[in-house]
């Protein structure tokens, strides 16, 4: 499986040249290695995701096409339910079968969330005659996610498909602890056509890349469990 960081469309080469090992929590043997983020791998993610909201790519996209987008997402989930969910079992110490399920779970979400995206509206409010008062929805900007280790597909997918549906472009770091299968949204993401810079895919330890994460400047909104 792919082991490196997915920054604006694409898996790079590590510029660190650091990797986290990563233990099958069963019996300590080796499952792989995954590449870690430090501050340039960080900087490129942030600089993309930032480049991505300028340009309004998700604003001005298609309702019905983001929904498309947010469906196809899905439909790859399932497909890569059975390979992915091996993968996660062995990282992550959970049945295949659940798994398996989290995988499809994950793609009922992204359904869900494709159901929305026409339906975030502006609102006008009552007010007297001489007055318009209205509320316009606007997006944050760059949004960070910080995934956990025990639901690391679900909660991923949760975090994404409700910021595509608002606008906000992505940085998110899965968790070290098993983060390989995360892998399996960047392999999907370049397989449906989601566009450059969009959504980012960072890897590393919680105390090192996570603080340097938060930290940046480049970091509009955060979401962690």
């Amino acid at each position: 499986m792919e082991n490196r960081n997915f920054i604006n469309g694409e898996f790079i080469d590590s510029i660190s040249n650091k990797n986290i090992d990563v233990i099958n929590p069963a019996n300590q043997s080796l499952v792989g290695r995954i590449n870690e983020a430090m501050d340039d791998e960080i900087d490129l993610a942030m600089d993309a995701a930032k480049e991505a909201f300028d340009k309004r790519i998700l604003q001005d996209m298609d309702a019905k096409t983001k929904s498309k987008m947010m469906r196809a997402i899905a439909s790859k989930l399932r497909d890569y339910s059975e390979e992915g969910g091996k993968l996660l079992s062995l990282e992550n110490g959970k049945t295949i079968n659940q798994c398996i399920g989290e995988f499809k779970g994950a793609a009922d979400t992204f359904d869900f969330y494709a159901g929305m995206t026409d339906k975030i509206e502006n609102k006008l409010i009552p007010s007297s005659k001489d007055t318009f008062n209205y509320v316009v929805l606007e997006p944050f900007g760059v949004s960070l996610q910080i995934v956990p280790w025990n639901y690391p597909i679900s909660i991923f997918s949760g975090m994404v498909a409700q910021n595509l549906i608002v606008g906000n472009t992505i940085v998110i770091k899965p968790p070290e602890l098993c983060p390989l299968s995360s892998n399996f949204y960047g392999k999907i993401f370049r397989e449906v056509g989601v566009p450059d810079g969009i959504i980012n895919i960072i890897h590393g330890r919680g105390e090192i890349t996570g603080k340097k994460l938060v930290k940046h400047n480049g970091i509009d909104y955060i979401v962690f469990t």
